[in-house]
């Protein structure tokens, strides 16, 4: 039937939809074993998911479910048929729901799309530039309309949009990037986006900022740019979600390096030379520490020696601050309750005693020309660090290789204690 011309459509579409609206277990065997046979099947079995507005949400899922069926059906005879329709068919769907009056589209549907493109990237052989384009023109005006709705029912809409951004940039050329950095209103409303309540909204702009950052600036002139607050930054790495902490701690390493390098970037930081705000910072890096969560921590460690070894040289206010930061009795404490070692804490620790414990003055507890506050805390945590690094079960050469390192350091620093201290 669905291989015959002689039917007209719109009967074949009437058909699917009774189909999706009675599906039990045999017939969603049936449908995909007739969509995996007939193209014009599947591709009536995609317009009625599409466009069926008033379907219910467990109906649609259904129907979805078997459309992911016949992508890994088809992947495994290493065939992107469906693959590729789906993201052909995405521009059309995300310039209905942004641009039209009364889309043809609903909101579920078109999350239901997303996640289904999500999980689907085109193959990396697709040469889909322009597809890319017009992926991207769509998808922030569909973002900036969620973002103006601002109604519950949205917010994973809007999730899904702003990763499916995401996937565009990393998977597309500059084309996609500059796009996004010259429209004229997205880059304010995603810095509004870093301070939204849900947290995968606010890690997910977080991470779209951190990839134009990243990527290549083209030879065209950068239109517009992103300046962030105190409170975007700070909000963030005070959240109990993960991401948001990471992607937030990443965004900030890289606006410190552009500003030493002095480099124009797309997101910038206001005032970042603001003592209350890398105090505020720093003190927040060292309560992540504190507890004791690895993948977070590892991120922590990695700012806190981006911000001690940043180049102040033109703010002498600032290297003191960062004098105070690396002899911060709680940082001392910090690394007194470790019973061992991650890799970065390792490579912090390898840093701090070569910026900041060993010194070119010859004296001890003079470090840079200032004493050493709390002098019995420093002496506790070197003997802690040294008792640790000696016990500790390492997982492979290269972190035993980095803690022998910071071995030969300690023993090197021991040249600047008294004899008798050292008879001890």
């Amino acid at each position: 039937m669905f291989a015959s011309n002689l039917i007209p459509v719109n009967i074949k579409l009437r058909l699917v939809r009774l189909w999706i609206m009675n599906l039990d277990d045999i017939t969603s065997n049936e449908i995909e074993k007739l969509c995996l046979n007939n193209c014009d099947s599947k591709c009536c079995l995609l317009d009625v998911l599409i466009n069926e507005k008033d379907m219910d949400a467990v109906k649609m899922n259904k129907g979805f479910s078997i459309v992911n069926n016949i992508i890994i059906q088809e992947r495994d005879s290493s065939k992107y048929d469906t693959v590729l329709f789906i993201w052909d068919l995405l521009p059309k769907c995300l310039g209905s729901f942004c641009c039209a009056e009364e889309p043809t589209i609903g909101d579920n549907n078109l999350l239901c799309l997303l996640n289904l493109a999500e999980a689907y990237p085109p193959p990396e052989k697709l040469d889909w530039t322009l597809n890319a384009q017009r992926n991207t023109a769509y998808t922030i005006s569909s973002i900036i309309k969620c973002y103006q709705l601002k109604s519950s029912e949205h917010q994973n809409l809007l999730s899904s949009l702003l990763q499916h951004i995401l996937t565009i940039i990393r998977l597309s050329s500059a084309d996609a990037t500059n796009t996004i950095k010259n429209h004229k209103d997205f880059p304010s409303i995603l810095a509004d986006l870093c301070l939204s309540e849900r947290n995968s909204v606010c890690s997910l702009s977080f991470e779209i900022l951190i990839q134009l950052c990243q990527r290549p600036q083209a030879e065209t002139l950068l239109l517009h740019s992103i300046a962030l607050q105190h409170r975007h930054i700070l909000t963030a790495i005070c959240r109990i979600c993960h991401n948001c902490v990471v992607s937030s701690l990443t965004l900030f390493q890289i606006i410190i390096r552009s500003k030493e390098e002095n480099e124009r970037n797309f997101v910038e930081l206001e005032e970042i030379h603001d003592v209350e705000f890398l105090k505020s910072v720093f003190f927040q890096l060292e309560t992540i520490i504190s507890l004791g969560l690895d993948w977070v921590s590892d991120h922590a460690w990695k700012c806190m020696e981006t911000m001690l070894s940043a180049d102040f040289s033109s703010y002498p206010h600032l290297q003191e601050l960062q004098y105070d930061f690396a002899a911060d009795p709680w940082l001392y404490l910090l690394i007194r309750n470790f019973k061992s070692y991650s890799e970065n804490c390792l490579e912090f620790l390898k840093f701090w005693f070569r910026r900041y414990v060993l010194n070119n003055e010859g004296k001890k507890y003079i470090v840079h020309g200032k004493s050493i506050l709390c002098t019995s805390f420093l002496d506790k945590t070197v003997v802690h660090i040294s008792i640790t690094l000696i016990n500790q079960t390492y997982k492979n050469e290269m972190v035993m290789i980095k803690a022998k390192e910071i071995i030969q350091l300690i023993v090197k620093s021991l040249q600047y204690y008294p004899k008798s201290y050292c008879a001890r």
